[in-house]
């Protein structure tokens, strides 16, 4: 991960399952996870849609470890909360590790993320326009102007506690704990993208109005030609467990970027990453100590050491 620089995250939920259905309960628990875990880690979030299946965020880290302390925290508790509190699923919802795609520096490049992250509910023929999307987003803070949504965080630690004194302290007559006394609210801040990072936020939200025009334009046109829309309330009607009939497996790419140049050289800069990795994690597992890896790399751990007399090892003083 280059520093500071756009790339767009993806995850998608077991089996592509609808675990990530919208309600307004979702919405604020999503929210709240993901404005806590923004303000345990400081990333900043420029855009993100969940649907009911998968979710993109488009964020700018400082570095590799940020992304997956930050990704960490945000899969790990909506699992928590959405997955196995709101609809019992054991374990985690998300079949695999996030993707993360580095995004080209050029304009054009990160408008053509801006599009396809605000088409999202509208291109799978859910809803006609973006702004009818139930679930979590972040366009309705940017077309506010004030950058900014609320969220819930359950409190689990102070909430756990206060259930174990009430259990101990039962016989005293002490109340009974509801979750709604340990309910915080976290705030999702975002940031303009780099491409449109020198515009006043008038213009900022005139060009997302823009896009988002298009976006309606075009799933209007094609509900015109016969397309069949699920609409809101058949979004919210799914069943959390189900998952979609024919879904896109398209491949994802390894860069977005538009020019060959830029995708060669993104190529170029990868490999050099990579195999100065495996050069120093091979002289690693020779015994060298002292190794210098490539910035932004998490080094292995170190090798084991093998007890070759067959006798146990000496006693510590």
């Amino acid at each position: 991960v280059e520093p500071n620089t756009l790339h767009e995250i993806t995850i998608r939920c077991f089996q592509r399952r609808f675990l990530l259905k919208p309600s307004r309960r979702v919405r604020e628990l999503v929210l709240g996870v993901l404005g806590r875990a923004q303000r345990h880690t400081g990333i900043v979030i420029h855009e993100f849609v969940f649907l009911s299946n998968h979710a993109h965020l488009d964020v700018s880290p400082r570095d590799a470890t940020q992304l997956a302390k930050f990704m960490g925290f945000l899969s790990g508790n909506v699992s928590a909360e959405i997955g196995t509190r709101l609809h019992r699923w054991p374990g985690s919802m998300f079949d695999r590790r996030y993707t993360s795609i580095r995004v080209y520096d050029s304009e054009a490049d990160q408008v053509g993320r801006i599009r396809y992250c605000l088409a999202h509910g509208c291109k799978e023929n859910l809803v006609l326009s973006p702004r009818h999307w139930p679930g979590a987003r972040g366009l309705p803070a940017i077309l506010n102007g004030r950058y900014e949504l609320e969220g819930t965080w359950v409190n689990r630690t102070d909430l756990r506690e206060a259930q174990d004194r009430a259990r101990r302290l039962k016989h005293r007559g002490v109340k009974k704990v509801r979750q709604r006394d340990f309910l915080e609210v976290e705030r999702v801040r975002l940031t303009p993208f780099p491409c449109w990072s020198h515009l006043g936020k008038s213009e900022y939200r005139r060009r997302f109005l823009e896009i988002v025009r298009e976006v309606e334009d075009d799933a209007r046109r094609r509900h015109r030609e016969g397309a069949a829309f699920l609409g809101v309330k058949g979004v919210v009607s799914q069943n959390p467990h189900a998952s979609p009939e024919a879904p896109n497996r398209s491949p994802r790419p390894r860069y977005h970027a538009r020019c060959r140049q830029a995708r060669r050289r993104l190529y170029e800069a990868e490999l050099a990453f990579v195999d100065a990795y495996r050069r120093a994690a091979q002289r690693l597992r020779l015994g060298e100590h002292g190794l210098r890896f490539p910035e932004g790399a998490f080094p292995p751990s170190s090798p084991f050491v093998k007890n070759r007399t067959g006798l146990p090892p000496p006693a510590v003083a």
